[in-house]
């Protein structure tokens, strides 16, 4: 008998990562695969991207977020209440036998809760690293406490997990699936991409991603310090990527369009590239920067230099090709000089990469099929560590 899974997905960053997953599961008979969209996927103003889902063939179960419940701590708190409810209900109607959840989304925690709650195991894509400026960071290590199976992306997340408690055999280094896209897909020339969304993204272009820092750290003042930073290279056309629905995503966004009415001559916003799309941009541009996890990720895997602003990506492990910049204009303006420069891009082409060798998919989809384990882990445990002296956290 197949095994019914359900993957989530709550976004566009999480989807472009999870399609290798996804084809891979959906033509695999030892699966029957049931795809649930959530959060920003169903909004308009991040440009409806469920129907990308539905475009690559899946059959969708879409959850959305309660009317305008996204933009503040209290109504993302809120929006987690309702979604736990939502997911709930699909679960006793679908007849789950595993879950598989990516990441650190607030809509993935819903989800996580649920499953938990309703005895699905889950598989959980991403646990074991560390985000200090953002609320994912504590989303993640709970999912990796109610999750059953674990898929790090490298040996480091993978050890963190078991210092957790979770069982070692339940934790794998699979590497990151973002690697898998890289690796398989065929991504657009400059000359493609703009005639296929309008936009210029070639080596003259900066491609901006700026979320909202959800702790320790202020969004308005650091987003400011890197506008101020992107005046300093009139030179170069600007292209963002639209911020998420964290708390404070729409001041972020209203902060954003204000500075590109005042350089339309070279700026434009885009609220959703898909991930060809996204990757395309990324390889073309002359430098990824911004605050978003694709910066430390996606882009190293193209072997093109970034540059990470701020603290909300505190905490994760950072290739040899990511440059950080404390949020401030001269900082960023410096990190900006050095990763266009020729050393740097040559650097961030040649150094190797610590997230894998592309083949996530594979190894995550063996062990899914693995029912003997997945009934063997059922049961809670708790894997005890030798003690050492706690950190300093001062």
């Amino acid at each position: 008998m197949s095994t019914r899974v359900a993957v989530v997905t709550t976004g566009r960053a999480d989807y472009g990562l999870l399609r290798p997953l996804l084809a891979q599961l959906a033509r695999d008979d030892r699966f029957e695969l049931q795809v649930i969209a959530t959060g920003s996927h169903l909004l308009e103003s991040q440009g409806m991207t469920v129907k990308e889902v539905q475009a690559d063939g899946y059959a969708v179960i879409s959850l959305p977020l309660p009317a305008d419940e996204h933009d503040s701590p209290a109504a993302t708190a809120r929006a987690i209440g309702a979604l736990v409810a939502s997911f709930a209900e699909v679960i006793e109607g679908e007849d789950l036998d595993l879950v598989v959840i990516l990441g650190d989304r607030f809509e993935a925690f819903a989800a996580a809760s649920a499953s938990l709650v309703m005895g699905v195991p889950i598989a959980h894509i991403h646990g074991g690293e560390i985000t200090l400026g953002s609320l994912d960071d504590a989303f993640r290590h709970a999912i990796t406490k109610m999750a059953t199976l674990h898929f790090a992306s490298t040996e480091d997340h993978r050890r963190r997990i078991i210092q957790m408690g979770e069982p070692p055999i339940a934790a794998f280094n699979v590497g990151a699936l973002a690697l898998d896209n890289i690796r398989t897909m065929t991504l657009l020339s400059p000359a493609a991409f703009e005639r296929e969304y309008g936009v210029v993204c070639d080596a003259r272009t900066l491609l901006v991603t700026f979320h909202p820092v959800t702790r320790h750290g202020d969004s308005r003042a650091e987003l400011a310090s890197l506008l101020e930073a992107l005046d300093a290279y009139p030179e170069y056309s600007v292209l963002f990527t639209a911020p998420n629905i964290d708390a404070g995503g729409r001041e972020v966004r209203h902060e954003i369009e204000t500075w590109i009415e005042a350089n339309t001559d070279r700026a434009r916003m885009v609220p959703s590239l898909g991930p060809v799309g996204y990757l395309s941009a990324a390889r073309n541009a002359a430098l990824v920067i911004g605050n978003s996890s694709s910066g430390l990720i996606e882009v190293p895997g193209l072997g093109v230099p970034s540059v990470d602003v701020g603290t909300r990506q505190a905490g994760r492990v950072r290739p040899a090709s990511v440059l950080h910049a404390a949020a401030e204009r001269a900082a960023i303006v410096d990190a900006m000089h050095q990763a266009m420069s020729e050393v740097h891009r040559h650097s961030a082409a040649t150094s190797p990469n610590p997230f894998g060798d592309g083949h996530a998919a594979d190894r995550i989809v063996e062990v899914l099929a693995d029912k003997e384990l997945v009934r063997s882990l059922g049961k809670p445990q708790f894997c005890d560590l030798e003690f050492k002296e706690p950190c300093d956290v001062n």
